[in-house]
């Protein structure tokens, strides 16, 4: 685990909420689910590494494919969703309703990764994102779910703490 934080340290908050986001596609392959399946929570997951700037927009969008908020047992209309319409919290709630509940445990870590240091300056290493990545590293390791190759984010490192802008393709 020592060399797993050594790399992670100088790895920007896009290329942790990428190792994030790769990590749940092991997670969706490793239980049986098809990617093509997941892509509308995928694609709006990857949207963090494309965006440069209103990143609180990804943030507030985010917040309503959560598997909490869609999940959640009050009618659509009282959720006040301004991202998600009525028809894709149907499609999210079916997706996560039928998925393995670690499915959900990944796309709530990714969403802390990208958000806990947005509104301030990250120091040291971004010491709490990096603590959401060793957790999610080890619930890799505790469902036996192989971990993403570490090199490929070698690609996207550079920029400041936040990182250069890629996309998936990227890193794949």
């Amino acid at each position: 685990m020592n060399s797993d934080r050594k790399f992670f340290i100088s790895l920007p908050i896009r290329g942790r909420v990428a190792f994030g986001i790769c990590c749940l596609e092991n997670a969706l392959i490793h239980f049986g689910y098809s990617l093509k399946e997941w892509e509308v929570v995928l694609k709006q997951l990857w949207q963090f590494t494309e965006l440069e700037r209103n990143l609180d927009t990804w943030l507030y969008s985010t917040a309503e494919y959560l598997p909490d908020s869609v999940l959640d047992k009050r009618p659509f209309n009282d959720k006040d969703c301004e991202y998600v319409t009525v028809e894709l919290d149907a499609l999210l709630a079916e997706l996560y309703g039928k998925a393995n509940p670690c499915i959900g445990k990944f796309i709530d870590t990714i969403f802390m990764i990208g958000t806990t240091h947005m509104y301030e300056t990250i120091m040291n290493g971004g010491e709490r994102s990096l603590q959401y990545i060793l957790d999610l590293i080890q619930l890799m390791y505790s469902a036996q779910i192989p971990l993403p190759d570490y090199w490929i984010f070698q690609r996207v490192m550079g920029g400041d703490s936040w990182g250069k802008i890629f996309t998936r393709q990227d890193v794949h």
